[in-house]
C-alpha cells in the first residue's frame, strides 16, 4: 500500500513539472531605433532655347515689338513652400540695371548705349496663385507678369501702370535679392509665384507639377513668353518711367528695379537721364535667372 501511494505522489509530482514546463519560454529581445530624415528638395526645370535673339531689322518690328511665345517653361517640384521669380541681369559693363552693349554699329548725336534692363517684358500663364486676397503684402496689378502686353497706343501714355510687364532687375553685385511685394499699385516688385515674407498666402505650397499637370490650374508649372518694343523713335515706350527706384539723373546708383528708372515714354523725357534720347544702334546682351527658393 506504502508503495502505490509513493508511485501516485511520484506520478503527481511529474505531472506538475511537464505542465510547468510546457508553458515555460525563454526569450530574448534587442531593439532597431529607425530614424526619418526628410531632406528638403528645390528642384527647377527649364525647357526652351538657352538663347533668345531679337533681331529687329524691319520697321514693323520696331512699331509692333517682337514676341517669343511661349519660350520658356518653368517646371517645380518642392518638398517645402517655395516662391519663385525671374531676375533680369547683365555684367555691368554699362552700370547698374543696364544691357551690355559688346557691338555699336554707329555713334549719333543724341543715342545711347545705357538701355535699361526692364526694357524686356515678360508675360507668364497661368498667373501667380499668392496674388490674392490671402497674401496682404501683394496688389493683383503689379506683382506678376500676368497681365496682357500693353498695344503700343495705350503703353505710351503715362497713365499706363509704370513697368507693367517689366522684368524685375536687382544690381548685379546681388543677383539673388529676392523681389519686395508692396501694397502700393505700380510699385510691388514682381513674382512668378509666391511673394516677400512669411505672412500667410505669400508662398505656394510644396508639390510638383508631375502631380499636378494641368497646365490651367498649377501652381507648378508656367509658360513665358517675352517681348521687346523699341518704337521709333527707339525709346521703349512699355516702360514709363517713376520714382520707384531713386532719381533718374543717376541711375548707377539705382536699387532694384521692377518700373524703369530710365525715362522713355513719349521721347519728349531722356532715355537715360544724360540727355539721350534715343537708343543706339548696336549688339546688346543681357541674362534672366529664374530662382527658385524656400520661402522666407
Amino acid at each position: 500500500m506504502k508503495t502505490n501511494h509513493l508511485k501516485k505522489a511520484l506520478l503527481v509530482l511529474g505531472t506538475i513539472f511537464a505542465y510547468n514546463a510546457s508553458y515555460a519560454q525563454l526569450q530574448e529581445e534587442k531593439n532597431v531605433t529607425i530614424t526619418m530624415d526628410l531632406q528638403p528638395i528645390l528642384q527647377l526645370k527649364m525647357e526652351g532655347p538657352d538663347q533668345l535673339d531679337f533681331t529687329f531689322d524691319e520697321i514693323n518690328e520696331y512699331y509692333s515689338g517682337i514676341v517669343k511665345y511661349g519660350a520658356t517653361v518653368l517646371k517645380v517640384s518642392s518638398t517645402v513652400s517655395f516662391d519663385l521669380w525671374a531676375a533680369g541681369l547683365s555684367q555691368g559693363q554699362q552700370g547698374n540695371l543696364r544691357w551690355d552693349n559688346p557691338v555699336e554699329y554707329a555713334s549719333a548725336t543724341g543715342a545711347t548705349d545705357n538701355l535699361p534692363l526692364t526694357a524686356l517684358e515678360l508675360r507668364q500663364f497661368p498667373a501667380n496663385p499668392s496674388v490674392a486676397a490671402t497674401c496682404a503684402t501683394t496688389v493683383a496689378a503689379s506683382s506678376d507678369y500676368s497681365a496682357f502686353f500693353q498695344p503700343i497706343t495705350s503703353a505710351a501714355t503715362s497713365t499706363m501702370t509704370a513697368g507693367n510687364n517689366s522684368i524685375y532687375c536687382p544690381v548685379p553685385t546681388a543677383p539673388y535679392t529676392s523681389p519686395t511685394s508692396t501694397s502700393v499699385v505700380g510699385t510691388s516688385e514682381k513674382y512668378i509665384a509666391g511673394g516677400s515674407g512669411t505672412t500667410a498666402g505669400c508662398s505656394v505650397a510644396g508639390g510638383s507639377y508631375i502631380l499636378n499637370s494641368n497646365a490651367n490650374t498649377s501652381s507648378y508649372r508656367y509658360v513665358l513668353d517675352y517681348r521687346i518694343l523699341p518704337n521709333l523713335p527707339v525709346t521703349f515706350p512699355a516702360h514709363f518711367a517713376t520714382a520707384v527706384v531713386g532719381p533718374p539723373a543717376n541711375p548707377s546708383n539705382a536699387v532694384n528695379s521692377t518700373a524703369p528708372y530710365m525715362v522713355a515714354a513719349d521721347a519728349a523725357t531722356t532715355l537715360t537721364g544724360d540727355g539721350s534720347t534715343y537708343a543706339q544702334p548696336g549688339v546688346y546682351t543681357m541674362y534672366v535667372k529664374y530662382i527658385l527658393a524656400q520661402d522666407q
